[in-house]
């Protein structure tokens, strides 16, 4: 009677499958630290993946979430670990824990999707002789696959308003598809960005915040919450409104702008006497489109070295010039040896003619 009850058990099992939860887990696990791999002897695959000591609540968490499939929680130490895409030996064994679950179909299923293999269903292996990881066409990116994902993998950089992935072991092409998921599941812009002949994904800065509130709600470990932390985080300086250059742009303040260009200042001063965006000034100099006021767009100068408008320093002789332009017309203002006596009449002459 036991032996019935043991062989409907194993049949019972066998026809186990993950939910939602699990297998969002498990997903995330594989585009980070997790493998799916068999062990000697056994029909089916387990899934396992390793974690140092700090991020032990972490990993106690999976051995929850896959409770039925969970076996063990192992502590083991090694002298090799990966930082920053490299791998480093230690002259010390590094402790770390492990999870482990059971071998079992549904994990078997999934390495077929998630390690490459030939037209003989035979593995490919890169050149340390391990297997290859890829992307599944059919794969779905939600909040928990984010959050597991960027636990393993991810690096909040807040100043910069993005988040790094490390995606070393996918190909240009995988990260790509990644890049084109994360915008057409959840919206989130990121881009992919080359590191020597790896390569990253970054998150778009505009779409930072949005990432961070999303995974938020599953990251409640203290040793993750750097994955999530805000404190050196900057908000970007737009100008909006009424402070913006272009909000402010009118046939007025076209004129204004090409007559104190040919007054003799340069952009940085004009926004400044304008109240409005260096980027508006160039935009309205180099516009094509005030055929209307009579304009012409102007080729600012770009190799002034003297750091002062009207000043520049002759070749022959090497002494310095000063001029200024007054009502379209160019007016000197001397030559002198030295740069700072040039400023000096740039400057005078500016208060004189502009007021300044």
């Amino acid at each position: 009677m036991d032996m019935g009850f043991e062989i409907i058990n194993k049949l019972l099992y066998k026809h186990m499958e993950l939910n939602n939860a699990q297998l969002d887990l498990i997903t995330g696990s594989l585009l980070g630290d997790g493998s799916l791999s068999k062990q000697y002897g056994s029909a089916n695959v387990l899934f396992c993946k390793t974690q140092c000591v700090e991020h032990r609540d972490y990993l106690l968490w999976h051995s929850d979430v896959l409770r039925g499939f969970s076996k063990i929680i192992k502590v083991f130490s090694k002298k090799i670990k990966s930082e920053n895409g490299r791998i480093l030996r230690m002259k010390e064994k590094i402790p770390q824990f492990r999870i482990y679950t059971k071998s079992d179909s549904v994990f078997t299923q999934l390495e077929k999707k998630w390690y490459l293999r030939n037209k003989n269903d035979e593995y490919i292996y890169n050149k340390l002789g391990h297997r290859i990881k890829l992307i599944p066409n059919d794969l779905v990116l939600n909040p928990l696959v984010l959050a597991v994902w960027h636990c393993d993998d991810g690096c909040n950089i807040p100043e910069n308003r993005t988040v790094s992935f490390s995606t070393q072991s996918f190909d240009r092409h995988e990260v790509e598809f990644l890049v084109n998921l994360l915008y057409k599941n959840l919206n989130l812009k990121s881009y992919v960005c080359c590191s020597g002949q790896r390569y990253l994904l970054n998150m778009s800065s505009g779409s930072y915040l949005d990432f961070i509130g999303m995974i938020k709600p599953y990251i409640t470990w203290d040793c993750m919450y750097k994955k999530i932390d805000l404190e050196k985080y900057v908000e970007p300086c737009h100008a909006k409104g009424e402070k913006h250059g272009m909000a402010k742009l009118n046939d007025d303040l076209i004129r204004k702008t090409f007559d104190l260009h040919a007054g003799g200042y340069n952009q940085i001063q004009i926004s400044n006497m304008l109240n409005v965006d260096n980027t508006t000034i160039q935009y309205v100099l180099k516009g094509k489109t005030w055929k209307h006021l009579g304009l012409k767009p102007i080729k600012t100068r770009t190799n002034n070295k003297s750091g002062c408008v009207g000043v520049y320093q002759r070749k022959e002789s090497g002494k310095w010039v000063a001029e200024i332009i007054r009502n379209k017309s160019y007016i000197s203002l001397g030559v002198f040896d030295n740069k700072k006596e040039a400023i000096i009449a740039r400057k005078n002459a500016e208060r004189l003619y502009y007021n300044v």
